[in-house]
């Protein structure tokens, strides 16, 4: 580079010989090269060469090109060394006290469980029984499940290059169990029938208020809110 530039500085004390048409070359300190053609990081400069230049003229202007390229950059500071935190957005680590994540090893080695301080989806609610009025506050976590292992390779079936995966080898492999517990409080669920909500994972769903002591918990949500109005009859799918 220093070559290079060395022989920009020839080329253009030579230049400056020719005319008031290079006025710009002949300010320039040539010690300050490639400033001020580049600044930041990027050239700001037009090479004009004649119709009947000499070879050496054309060949001069290649270098300057080309070293004028080689000079527009920018350079960023990267920490190789040491070891490296990795930050999310909106979201956690999977790791417990200690206990990192490594290829290779199971998700319930790590005996990790999550609530409301590692995700705003897993934050506590209430449920309220608008018969009684009775408040019943819950509390939500994930449990990371068992026998799923952290993977790095090429799966026979599905994959063409190496890939990062967590690998569920059966059905009854499970990633992670949910719970949500109402804090020691019994809630009779079949009187929740004035179309109470709960809010679970960060998405509200109401009761249906058909539910039996002996049967399924039915709850209803929508990602889209419609209103009616009397005597504009809609249909839902």
């Amino acid at each position: 580079m220093s070559k290079t530039m060395k022989k920009i500085g020839t080329i253009f004390a030579a230049a400056a010989l020719v005319g008031a048409t290079l006025t710009g070359a002949i300010a320039a300190d040539l010690k300050d090269l490639p400033a001020p053609f580049v600044k930041d990081g990027k050239a700001d400069v037009t090479i004009v060469v004649g119709a009947s230049a000499a070879t050496a003229d054309v060949l001069g202007s290649i270098d300057i090109a080309s070293a004028l390229q080689a000079a527009s950059v920018t350079t960023t500071t990267v920490n190789v060394g040491g070891s490296k935190t990795q930050t999310a957005s909106a979201g956690v680590k999977v790791e417990s006290s200690g206990n990192g994540l490594i290829l290779n090893q199971g998700l319930y080695s790590l005996d990790a469980q999550f609530d409301d301080k590692d995700l705003d989806l897993l934050a506590s609610g209430v449920v309220t029984d608008e018969s009684s009025n009775d408040d019943f506050d819950y509390d939500q976590t994930l449990q990371l499940g068992h026998d799923v292992l952290v993977r790095f390779d090429a799966d026979d079936t599905d994959m063409k290059e190496p890939a990062l995966y967590l690998d569920l080898d059966t059905t009854l492999d499970t990633l992670f169990n949910y719970t949500l517990d109402f804090k020691g409080q019994n809630l009779d669920m079949t009187a929740l029938t004035d179309s109470e909500t709960i809010t679970m994972l960060g998405k509200t769903f109401t009761v249906d208020p058909s539910i039996t002591a002996t049967g399924d918990i039915t709850l209803h949500g929508s990602d889209k809110t419609e209103y009616m109005a009397l005597n504009e009859p809609k249909v839902y799918n």
